[in-house]
């Protein structure tokens, strides 16, 4: 079986948008900082998480309740530059603007080195839906973060 690119891309691109995340997020962090892909993931985890404990308490987690999301891990042109982007969205409008809200203020004041996040909504007309995966370029890349990511597939 070949591989083909573009195919890929497309495809997850195509499934993604079937999902209607409502918004779009890139969360830097200093540039020309030392951290390695574990510390950026032990990072992340502690972000997306706390989020999820802002939204739902304790309590609602431990019943399984998470914000929907899909994350994405890139290095960056010059492949030294770990970041992330990640698709979102809530229950209803209020959440995500409320998850909106909880991530900026969290990448801003709690995150160590963090340098910038800015979240847009995500309409079908922007095309977004692909570009968590501009920088998978082999079979065996995999700049999708599964364990960070919430799908809920009961729909």
């Amino acid at each position: 079986m070949t591989y083909n690119r573009r195919e890929t891309i497309k495809a997850t691109a195509e499934w993604q948008s079937k999902q209607n995340y409502t918004h779009f997020a890139t969360a830097t962090f200093q540039y020309a900082n030392n951290f390695t892909e574990e510390h950026v993931m032990k990072t992340l985890r502690y972000f997306f998480n706390a989020i999820d404990r802002r939204i739902y308490t304790h309590k609602g987690i431990n019943k399984g309740k998470r914000f929907e999301r899909m994350v994405y891990l890139e290095r960056g042109r010059g492949r030294d530059n770990l970041h992330t982007h990640f698709f979102f969205k809530g229950t209803d409008d209020t959440e995500a603007k409320l998850i909106s809200q909880i991530a900026t203020e969290l990448w801003q004041n709690k995150i160590h080195k963090s340098h910038s996040i800015k979240i847009l909504p995500n309409t079908q007309k922007d095309n977004r839906n692909g570009y968590g995966m501009k920088e998978h370029y082999f079979a065996d890349d995999d700049n999708f973060v599964a364990e960070l990511s919430v799908i809920n597939t009961l729909q």
